[in-house]
C-alpha cells in the first residue's frame, strides 16, 4: 500500500470520530468593532474606526450586520467537501506513484522450450474397427536412356603372339630372349623367352620349338597376320609367327558411371511416386485416408559402371501394397492406444498434432497391422510458473525453471544477471516454443 493510501485511511478514521465538526473555529466568535462612515467629495464613502473632527456625525454602521454579511460570503466549506477535495488529491498522487513505479519496473521475457516425447505402438486392428480396406497390388515401371558421362583412357599396348623355330640342322640351336625378327610388312617382333631347338633328322624331320613374342612398337600396327615372319636364319633354322593380336593405340572413350545410373533411378522413382499417389488416391472415398504405401523398388541397367558405352538404359519398377481407412475412426483407435502407452510419461504430457499411422502388413482378410506414432508435449502452467519465479534473483529463477522435469530449455531476458525478476507478475511475459519435429 502506498503512502497516500495510508494517509487517506487515517483521515477517514478521524472523520468518523464524534465532535470533529465543533472543533473548527467559527468566525462568529471574533470581537465586534464600531465602523464610522463619511462621504467623500467627488463621490465615494470613507470607512474608519476613529471619528473625524469637524465632520458631521455619520450614521454608524453596526459591524454586526457587516460581519454577518462578510461571514456569509467567506463561510468555510463543510468538512465533507474538504474531505472529497483531499481524497481527490491523494488518489491523483497515488495513481501517479503507481504509474511511476510501473514505469520504472522492467519487463522480463521468459522463453520456455517444453520437452516432447515420441510414442509409438503397434496393434493388429480388425479392419472393421477403422473401416479399412486394402487395394489390389499396384505395379508400375519406367525406363529411360541417358548418355554416359564417364571418360575412360587406354594407353597404347603391344601386340602379342608366338614364333616357332624349325631346325633342319643335325645339332641343337639356341635363340636368346629378346631376339628381334622383322616381318614382311616391316613390323619387328622380339621373343620374350629363350628357345632351345632340338636337331632335325631324316626320320623325324625338323626339330621345333615355340616361344612367346611381342611387337617391339606399341599400337595396332603390331597385329600382324600369321606367317608375316617367314625367314631362315643360321643356314638351317626357319622362323614363322602366329597371328599377333591385342595391339592397340592409345585412346580416350566414354564409359558408364555409377552417378549416371543413380541420377536416372532418382528421377524415375520421383515420377513413379507421383503416378502411384494419383492411382491410389483415385480409389479412396470421402472421409478416407491412404495408409502409407509400401513400395519395394527394383532397378535394372543394360550397362554396368565402368563399361565402355556412349549411353545407358535404366529401368525402375515398384509394386505397391496400400489401403485406405476412415480417418476419424483411426484417430480414435490410435489415440486410445497411444494414450494408454503414454501414461508412463505422467499426467503432464498431452498428445499434440495428428497421429501418424503406417500399415505394416496384411494380417488376414479381416485384420491389419498398424503402427501408430504420436508426439506428446509437456504442458506448462504459465500462472504457476510466473508465481514460482516472481521476486527471485535471475540465476535462482533459472535454476528453479530448469529443475522442472518437463522443461527442456529456459532463458530469461530483459534484466541483468544480478537483478531480480519483478514481483508484479504483469511484468513477466512467458513465451512457449514447442520444438515438435
Amino acid at each position: 500500500m502506498s503512502q497516500y493510501a495510508k494517509e487517506i485511511k487515517h483521515i477517514l478514521a478521524a472523520l468518523n470520530e464524534p465532535g470533529n465538526e465543533n472543533e473548527l473555529p467559527l468566525p462568529d466568535e471574533e470581537e465586534m468593532q464600531e465602523i464610522h462612515v463619511y462621504p467623500v467629495e467627488g463621490g465615494g464613502i470613507l470607512f474608519t474606526r476613529e471619528p473625524l473632527e469637524d465632520q458631521p456625525a455619520a450614521p454608524t454602521i453596526d459591524s454586526q450586520d457587516d460581519r454577518t454579511t462578510t461571514a456569509s460570503k467567506v463561510k468555510t466549506p463543510p468538512p465533507f467537501v474538504l474531505f472529497l477535495l483531499l481524497l481527490c488529491v491523494f488518489v491523483l498522487c497515488d495513481t501517479a506513484d503507481s504509474q511511476l513505479l510501473a514505469f520504472m519496473t522492467p519487463t522480463v521475457t521468459v522463453t520456455i522450450v517444453p520437452k516432447t516425447q515420441t510414442v509409438t505402438t503397434t496393434a493388429d486392428l480388425p479392419a472393421a474397427a477403422i473401416r479399412a480396406h486394402l487395394f489390389a497390388p499396384l505395379t508400375l515401371s519406367m525406363s529411360q536412356t541417358v548418355p554416359a558421362t564417364g571418360i575412360g583412357h587406354q594407353d597404347a599396348q603391344q601386340a602379342t603372339g608366338t614364333v616357332t623355330f624349325y631346325n633342319g640342322l643335325f645339332t641343337p640351336q639356341y635363340v636368346g630372349q629378346g631376339t628381334v625378327f622383322a616381318g614382311s610388312d616391316g613390323v619387328n617382333v622380339a621373343t620374350t623367352q629363350p628357345a632351345t631347338i632340338p636337331p632335325g633328322n631324316p626320320t623325324a624331320g625338323y626339330g621345333t620349338a615355340t616361344v612367346t613374342a611381342q611387337a617391339v612398337q606399341k599400337g595396332s600396327a603390331g597385329n600382324i597376320a600369321a606367317g608375316d615372319i617367314n625367314i631362315t636364319i643360321k643356314n638351317g633354322l626357319l622362323v614363322k609367327n602366329s597371328q599377333f593380336s591385342r595391339g592397340q593405340d592409345a585412346r580416350t572413350f566414354s564409359i558408364v558411371t555409377q552417378a549416371d545410373i543413380q541420377q536416372v533411378v532418382a528421377q524415375l522413382t520421383s515420377r513413379l511416386l507421383q503416378s502411384e499417389q494419383a492411382a491410389l488416391s483415385a480409389q479412396i472415398q470421402t472421409g478416407e485416408q491412404l495408409f502409407t504405401p509400401t513400395c519395394p523398388r527394383t532397378s535394372h541397367t543394360d550397362r554396368q559402371p565402368g563399361d565402355e558405352a556412349t549411353e545407358v538404359k535404366v529401368s525402375v519398377s515398384e509394386t505397391c501394397a496400400a489401403g485406405a481407412y476412415n480417418q476419424q475412426a483411426l484417430q480414435e483407435q490410435g489415440e486410445q492406444l497411444l494414450n494408454a502407452k503414454a501414461g508412463a510419461l505422467g499426467k503432464s504430457y498431452r498428445l499434440t498434432g495428428d497421429i501418424h499411422a503406417t500399415m505394416l502388413s496384411k494380417q488376414d482378410a479381416a485384420g491389419i497391422r498398424v503402427q501408430f506414432t504420436g508426439i506428446y508435449l509437456y504442458q506448462i502452467n504459465q500462472q504457476e510458473l510466473t508465481r514460482l519465479i516472481a521476486g527471485q534473483a535471475k540465476p535462482h529463477a533459472l535454476l528453479l525453471l530448469r529443475r522442472i522435469p518437463g522443461i527442456q530449455q529456459a532463458a530469461i531476458t530483459g534484466i541483468s544477471d544480478d537483478s531480480e525478476v519483478p514481483v508484479d507478475t504483469t511484468h513477466i511475459h512467458i513465451i512457449l516454443l514447442n520444438a515438435v519435429l
